[in-house]
């Protein structure tokens, strides 16, 4: 429900209320009833206010266009209850702030008078301040060290802009930036003494975990009930929290008010309840709208002072805030959810996740992350104490860098695109990032080398092999103990030797034989050797040794083959990959069962509601010489449609299976077809437009669509494994509160540090990305279809790629014009695909089948080992610097991003077909209609009972 210039969402208010102007009055007349048996429960009412003036909607500016509205906004919310308290109404604010940027950097330079009120009405006005994050973060995405930072930090921190800090006290209640969360997340925040979380139960697409509960009853829905995950045993008081589209649902707040005091006086709701309003704080709902006298009457119009008069003298309200509340109310029953939450569009990550440009970033991310672990794994084998000194202090900079990288607003939630200035700000964070992973990386190469240049090869009796290079490994995830890398990437054998056998060996002469997957070109442009390490534990950290096996004598008898390949069919004894003749893929079979159905596994998207595929796709065959693996590569163009100018797109991808083993190794080089963008985004907004083709609603680069089907006794299992090391697991069955759930087009509430599995039927599936080519921190979007014919679902899997379509209908006691209203003027519901239009997207995934509900321990893996490659220093070849973000617009980048800059002018350079194509639609003129007969008729109702 975010939106990003407030004279459009004013408009769009305005628009909503003005349409029911000609409405007869004597439409109000409805049925009334009589007071109610008075109750001595009483209704407290709690306004939260969200701060965070670091957008993704907006620039940074001191201006409207930037967190200058903010601080216009915030300024009112503040005089407002300051003015309701000097008439003796004590109304209270429970505020939540990130750090970095609003109390850290931007509050303290352009509004400090906020930070001294705030202040003064927590220490004398009975103002509460929670927690959110240090970084506005990416809290579920986050690694254990990175999340312990986020929230000690937000409480106290060396720069002085924790909350303790300045305001002196707080309540150890979190209220996670963008509603995300993750198993394992609540037991850091305990750690922290953090005891509670306010999360969304909202009857609207904004909201957290409503869809994904059981139904809470009223009396749950309005008081603290208790969190229990299942299979982790976390425990965690949640705060069920609303929002302005929760209003518009139960019509006004006093509604809302009356509806419950009814059930306290009919005996129904036989305790307190809480309604906890919780919003940005830059909303311009908080200040009001203007409307001709003759409407000024309608609820949720006036701001926070509508609000507060609302219910203002009714004498079974109190005003509160949420420490309090908790302290004298306790949980009132227990709710479980498995899913990882955020309030985005279909109620997850889609906002965040899906964007082109997304995955780039994160792989910055990602990287940083493996060599901060290697470079730690790497000093004990650094003599020089200077050296190790120098390491540690770039890699604690480092750190302070990859949090501000993560701060959510770098990702979304607006869509498709982040307003101008966000995306080069972010160019200059991610550059910033990349060039220290490049100071340490190299740092740690240069002595790693040193040491390696002393290291003698063992004597080995075995003929036919001869040393070539010594490699140090070390592993890229903070977990203490590693399972064993089993993918290595290494530097080719010399010469003559360069397609010889490799075979790894241990400082003690132990052999580990190995299956060739190729050679690739890396991002620095260097040549590397791909391996699979034949051996159960793989190999773990520490130095080993790179031979190359001679020939061996002909012996004049022909060795078959244990991975059989032609052009039509790649197959191993465990899997089968058909083709058409024409180069698309048929289908994929596991142990003979179907598993993927034709059209898998190749890039498609939907322009303008008709799908596009390569044409003229070419084979062909790459047979290993020991016939332990084989490849096919396919390689075709995408033509642009011809409704539209354009280029077209070209596809290479590459399909590898190995001996023995239950899955199917994927690479893809895409650049996908370019439109001409021909229209305005934000046309109206000065700053803030760009032009864009919205056409595009839909990209898959290379979609699973999973043959087996699933049943409503037996709904579709999704597996996932989180950046906490934390797998668990959720079931797709939210068509237990609303038929229109049967089909979903979008799911994407699983954070997948590595891999994303699905079980349907009684067979599953698992895929998994490497980190090191192409990563993203939920990079597979689900879509599940209903089958009504014999009611069972089919359900798809989109690596690197977005899906478009309805957002899911939580169940409500309201009346579903809130969820309409939240629906159309949300800017987070575009379609992210416009942002795919001429990008290109280099990756690796390992794609595995499996029989039964578990997925098994060998598969697991080999996904996590695949997904987190070791660091490997050669002595022969010391890592070459990796340009991250490919171009990273350096030239953008010529200004810190430490303050606000000036909003640059809009430079469009052509005159667009469309004058304006916003991601937000108008309000239809019948719920228009609607929601004021709503208002209508509950005011005659009220004029009854109060």
């Amino acid at each position: 429900m975010r939106n990003g210039g407030g004279k459009t969402h004013r408009k769009i208010i305005c628009g909503l209320v003005l349409i029911g102007m000609g409405l007869p009055i004597l439409l109000a007349v409805a049925a009334t009833t009589g007071p109610a048996t008075p109750s001595g429960h009483q209704i407290h009412i709690a306004f939260g206010f969200h701060v965070n003036l670091y957008h993704s909607f907006r620039n940074d500016t001191n201006d409207e266009s930037g967190f200058g509205k903010d601080i216009r906004i915030i300024r009112h919310i503040i005089d407002t209850l300051d003015r309701f308290n000097a008439r003796g109404i004590p109304v209270k604010g429970v505020w939540d702030f990130d750090n970095l940027f609003s109390l850290q950097e931007l509050l303290p330079k352009y509004a400090p008078d906020i930070i001294a009120d705030i202040r003064r009405r927590v220490q004398s006005n009975g103002d509460e301040v929670i927690l959110m994050s240090y970084n506005n973060g990416l809290v579920s995405a986050m690694t254990e060290q990175e999340l312990e930072d986020a929230v000690s930090w937000a409480i106290s921190n060396p720069w002085q802009s924790g909350v303790k800090d300045l305001f002196g006290s707080y309540t150890p209640i979190v209220r996670p930036q963008e509603m995300m969360t993750t198993p394992g997340n609540f037991s850091i925040y305990q750690r922290h003494g953090i005891h509670a979380a306010a999360l969304y139960y909202s009857a609207t697409p904004f909201d957290a975990f409503r869809v994904f509960s059981r139904r809470l009853t009223r009396v749950e829905a309005h008081n603290p009930i208790r969190y229990h995950h299942p299979q982790t045993l976390e425990e965690m008081v949640i705060v069920p929290t609303y929002h302005f589209g929760d209003l518009v649902e139960h019509v006004s707040l006093k509604n809302w008010v009356h509806e419950l005091r009814r059930l306290q006086a009919g005996g129904e709701f036989q305790q307190d309840a809480l309604i906890f309003i919780n919003y940005d704080a830059d909303s311009e709902l908080w200040q009001g709208v203007d409307l001709p006298w003759p409407l000024g009457w309608l609820p949720n119009t006036d701001g926070l002072a509508g609000l507060i008069e609302e219910v203002a003298d009714l004498p079974y309200v109190r005003f509160t805030t949420l420490g309090p509340y908790l302290e004298d109310h306790p949980p009132v029953g227990t709710v479980e959810f498995s899913q990882d939450t955020a309030d985005g569009s279909y109620n997850g990550y889609n906002s965040w996740a899906e964007k082109a440009d997304i995955p780039d970033l994160w792989t910055e991310i990602e990287r940083s992350r493996r060599v901060r672990t290697a470079a730690l794994k790497s000093l004990p084998f650094i003599s020089d104490p200077t050296a190790r000194a120098a390491i540690e202090r770039q890699v604690a900079a480092a750190d302070i860098q990859r949090l501000r990288a993560l701060s959510t607003t770098n990702y979304g939630m607006a869509t498709p695109f982040l307003a101008p200035q966000r995306q080069r700000v972010v160019v200059r964070i991610m550059a910033d990032l990349s060039r220290a992973s490049d100071q340490i990386a190299q740092a740690c190469a240069t002595m790693l080398h040193r040491h390696l240049e002393h290291q003698t090869p063992p004597l080995l009796k075995e003929a036919h092999l001869t040393w070539y290079d010594t490699l140090m490994v070390l592993q890229t995830t903070p977990s203490a103990a590693s399972a064993g890398h089993r993918f290595l990437q290494v530097t080719p054998p010399p010469g003559l030797r360069n397609r010889a056998p490799i075979v790894l060996v241990r400082p003690d002469g132990t052999l580990l034989p190995t299956i060739d997957l190729g050679d690739r070109v890396d991002a620095s442009g260097a040549r590397r050797r791909h391996l699979y390490i034949m051996n159960d534990g793989g190999v773990t950290d520490g130095m080993y040794h790179l031979f190359t096996r001679d020939a061996p004598a002909h012996t004049g008898r022909a060795v078959p083959p244990l991975v059989r390949a032609d052009v039509d069919e790649l197959a191993n004894g465990h899997i089968t990959v058909r083709f058409t003749p024409h180069g698309g893929v048929e289908g994929v079979y596991h142990e003979g069962v179907r598993v993927a159905d034709r059209g898998s596994l190749l890039p498609r998207l939907t322009y303008d509601q008709r799908p596009l595929t390569a044409v003229s796709v070419l084979k062909q065959l790459h047979p290993a010489a020991d016939g332990r693996s084989a490849s096919i590569s396919l390689k075709g163009a995408m033509p642009a449609p011809s409704a539209r100018g354009g280029a077209a797109g070209w596809m290479d991808y590459r399909f590898t299976l190995l001996a023995d083993h239950p899955w199917l190794l994927i690479e893809g080089r895409i650049t996908y077809l370019a439109t001409e963008r021909a229209d305005l985004f934000k046309a109206g907004e000065p700053g803030l437009a760009q032009p864009a083709d919205m056409q595009w609603q839909e990209v898959a680069p290379a979609e699973i669509r999973f043959s087996p089907r699933a049943t409503r006794n037996d709904p579709v299992k999704v597996l996932k494994r989180n950046y906490l090391e934390v797998e668990t697991e959720y079931r797709l069955d939210y068509f237990r509160h609303d038929p229109r759930n049967l089909a979903l087009d979008n799911i994407n509430n699983h954070i997948t540090a590595s891999y994303v599995g699905i079980v349907s039927g009684k067979h599953g599936m698992a895929v998994a990305k490497d980190n090191s080519r192409l990563s993203n921190f939920a990079f597979a979007p689900l879509k599940m279809r209903h089958h009504a014919e014999n009611d069972e679902f089919s359900i798809r899997v989109n690596p690197f790629g977005t899906y478009h379509g309805h957002q899911y209908h939580p169940p409500t006691w309201g009346n579903g014009q809130g969820h309409e209203v939240t629906r159309l003027t949300g800017e987070q519901f575009a379609s992210a695909a416009p942002t795919y239009n001429g990008k290109s997207q280099d990756f690796a995934l390992l794609l595995a089948f499996f029989n039964g509900e578990l997925l098994p321990e060998e598969i697991k893996q080999d996904l996590i080992g695949f997904a987190h490659p070791p660091i490997v220093i050669s002595a022969i070849d010391t890592e070459r610097r990796r340009p991250s973000l490919p171009d990273l617009h350096h030239a953008q980048a010529t200004s810190k991003h430490d303050g606000p800059t000036a909003a640059p002018p809009s430079a469009i350079g052509f005159s667009p077909v469309q004058s304006d194509s916003t991601a937000r639609q108008e309000v239809p003129l019948a719920l228009g209609i609607k929601v004021l007969w709503s208002n209508l008729r509950v005011r005659a109702k009220m004029s009854s009972y109060f």
